[in-house]
């Protein structure tokens, strides 16, 4: 945060990584440097013991292989191993997404539980006469079909503040930081939010994006199957994917295939009864 007093300017506020600075140049022009994670980092490249996932831990402990991944947070060739901006870009879309159906499902529960003033309106109706009652409906029966076929989908406060909420911190599972439990229990506490949904967010990258990816590719649901490497990273990167996640991506495709090929000796086996 910044308060520009010489020209009495607004106040900037920037979330940037801990390592980034602010400096004025010759030419007398403010310039932000070190601005390299703007993502949190990657917790599918974090060891267990330290925060991470723990996904390839556990694949590489079933293949009987060392661990592809550093034993310590303190690994600088990992340090820059961060989400993309398409991920998280993505992830926030599915949990708004998500957030709104529960909410339309609560709203449309609600609203089919009749409540006490609509069932004391609904006995008044049963006692009014059927000529009566058909006029009722005849004046504003059609009128309200057309206020809710007009009614659209608004975010309110509630919505927006959850929005807001989705916020990542870029400065998680970095080395040197201090432990603030015994400093401040509150932030402490925001810190290990703020973890959990680093996390979150590269399980769904590790779950769903991937899988999804060879799945498309297999089916050939994807419009453009990618033919060399640059349309290969393009398409990775449009699905928020980095090409260190290669190898994964031909571990799935070689289970995609074996269980193209038993269901293929499945269907020549009942063939020939």
């Amino acid at each position: 945060e910044s308060e520009n007093s010489e020209n009495k300017g607004p106040t900037i506020e920037v979330c940037a990584p801990i390592e980034a600075k602010g400096i004025r140049g010759s030419d007398q022009r403010r310039y932000v440097l070190d601005m390299t994670r703007l993502t949190p980092r990657d917790a599918n490249w974090i060891p267990a013991s330290k925060g991470g996932t723990g996904h390839w831990e556990s694949v590489m402990k079933d293949d009987g292989k060392s661990a592809a991944i550093p034993k310590d947070i303190e690994d600088d060739e990992w340090t820059l191993a961060v989400l993309r901006s398409e991920l998280i870009t993505n992830y926030v879309q599915v949990l708004m997404a998500r957030y709104l159906s529960e909410k339309k499902e609560k709203e449309t529960t609600i609203a089919a539980e009749p409540t006490k003033d609509e069932t004391e309106k609904a006995e008044a109706d049963d006692t009014t006469p059927t000529g009566q009652k058909d006029d009722k409906q005849g004046d504003n029966g059609e009128g309200s079909t057309q206020k809710d076929d007009q009614k659209k989908p608004t975010l309110n406060e509630k919505d927006v503040e959850y929005l807001k909420s989705l916020r990542f911190n870029v400065n998680v599972f970095l080395p040197d930081i201090k432990s603030l439990e015994e400093i401040d229990a509150a932030l402490h506490e925001q810190i290990k939010k703020d973890e959990e949904m680093a996390r979150n967010a590269a399980a769904f990258l590790w779950d769903e994006v991937l899988p999804r990816i060879t799945r498309e590719i297999r089916d050939g649901s994807w419009h453009q199957v990618p033919h060399d490497g640059k349309g290969l990273t393009e398409f990775l990167h449009q699905h928020g994917v980095n090409c260190r996640y290669l190898g994964r991506l031909a571990v799935l495709a070689q289970i995609e295939e074996e269980t193209d090929r038993k269901r293929e000796e499945l269907l020549k086996q009942s063939n020939k009864f």
